[in-house]
C-alpha cells in the first residue's frame, strides 16, 4: 500500500480503467508531493467489472475514504463537439449518432475548459454502479474520458509555442490522435492500430490531410510503451523532421488530473 503521513481523507485517488491494465495514482495536495503510481494487471478473459471487483478486493486500501476519486475510462467510444453547441439533455442522442448502442451503455461527458470542447463517452452501467457503491460520499467520485486530461495537457503545451502540433497517444491496440493550432483543437480521433506500420500510415495520412508542415510543425508521441514510442518516432522521422517522443511520455492522463 502507498504510505504517507497524511491521512487518506486528505488525498486524491486517481484510477485508470483500461483493457491494457489498471493504474492507480495517489496525490497529496496538502504536502505537494509528486503523485505515486501503481499498476495492476487485468485478466484479459474477464469483463471490466469483474477485473475491477478483483482489484478492489485484493487492494482493500482503494476503498478509502478519500478526499476525491478520479476515474479515467479508456476506450475509442468518445464523441467531441463544441461547448457552445452542446445541450446536456441531448448527450445520448449526440453520442449515438457516432457510435453503435451497446447494452449497458451510460453516457457521460466532460468539458475541456482550455479548448471549450465537450467529450462525450460511454461507461458500462455495472462498472458505474460498482464505483458509486464503493465511493458513495457526495461529490467524491468524478469520471473522465481518457481524452479529457490529455486534451487539457496537450492544449496547454501547444499554446506555448508557434506552429501546429500533432499528439499521438499510443495504447496497446489503439492510437489516439489530437491536432492543435495554439490551444484550438483541430482534430481528435481514436483508431484501431496495434502495429507500427498501421500507426505510421495513419499519422502520415492525417499529417498530409491537414497540410501540416514537415519542417515547422511537430509530431509528439506519448504512451506507456517506451520501445514502441521510440520505434514509431524513428519510423516517422524520414517524413516529419520534428517527430519526437515526449518527456515525460507515460501516464500523462493521470498526472494531468
Amino acid at each position: 500500500m502507498f504510505s504517507s503521513a497524511t491521512t487518506n481523507e486528505q488525498k486524491i485517488l486517481s484510477i485508470r480503467l483500461s483493457a491494457d491494465g489498471f493504474s492507480f495514482s495517489i496525490a497529496d495536495p496538502a504536502n505537494g508531493d509528486e503523485p505515486t503510481l501503481r499498476h495492476w494487471e487485468v485478466e484479459p478473459t474477464l469483463p471490466l467489472t469483474a477485473n475491477l471487483k478483483r482489484a478492489l478486493a485484493a487492494e482493500t486500501w482503494l476503498t478509502g475514504p478519500w478526499q476525491r476519486v478520479n476515474v479515467i475510462v479508456c476506450g475509442r467510444r468518445v464523441t467531441y463537439m463544441p461547448l457552445e453547441e452542446f445541450e446536456d439533455d441531448q448527450a445520448e442522442e449526440i453520442f449515438f449518432h457516432s457510435h453503435v448502442h451497446m447494452e449497458g451503455d451510460t453516457i457521460l461527458y466532460n468539458v475541456t475548459h482550455h479548448t471549450d470542447v465537450v467529450a462525450l463517452f460511454s461507461v458500462n452501467k455495472h462498472v458505474l454502479q460498482l464505483l458509486r457503491n464503493t465511493y458513495p460520499e457526495e461529490g467524491v467520485l468524478h469520471l473522465y474520458a481518457q481524452a479529457t486530461p490529455l486534451i487539457e495537457r496537450f492544449s496547454q503545451q501547444a499554446s506555448r509555442s508557434l506552429g501546429r502540433k500533432l499528439f499521438a497517444h499510443v495504447r496497446r491496440n489503439d492510437l489516439d490522435v489530437f491536432v492543435f493550432s495554439g490551444n484550438n483543437l483541430l482534430l481528435a480521433n481514436s483508431l484501431d492500430a496495434a502495429e507500427l506500420d498501421d500507426r505510421r500510415y495513419f499519422l502520415l495520412n492525417i499529417w498530409q490531410q491537414l497540410g501540416l508542415d514537415a519542417e515547422r510543425d511537430e509530431l509528439l508521441i506519448c504512451g506507456n510503451y517506451p520501445h514502441q514510442l521510440d520505434d514509431l518516432a524513428l519510423a516517422l522521422q524520414p517524413f516529419v523532421r520534428n517527430a519526437h517522443v515526449m518527456t515525460p511520455a507515460a501516464d500523462l492522463d493521470l498526472t494531468s488530473l
